[in-house]
């Protein structure tokens, strides 16, 4: 699998993740740009499911 196409798998499972605790998708958006690799999304996506978090600042932190 190329990078690009990676990344943007795992930008949009983070994107759905985001969207299932009640965000904005474009939280998810500016999330994953900032996590930059797909490696870093996928530990994102992990503690997001495990820690199911209620604020945009835990989020954010």
């Amino acid at each position: 699998m190329d990078n690009h196409k990676e990344w943007t798998l795992c930008r949009d499972e983070l994107v759905s993740v985001i969207i299932s605790l009640g965000f904005p998708g474009e939280f998810g958006d500016q999330i994953a740009k900032q996590l930059g690799s797909p490696k870093a999304m996928q530990r994102m996506i992990r503690y997001l499911n495990n820690v199911r978090p209620h604020s945009a600042e835990i989020l954010a932190a």
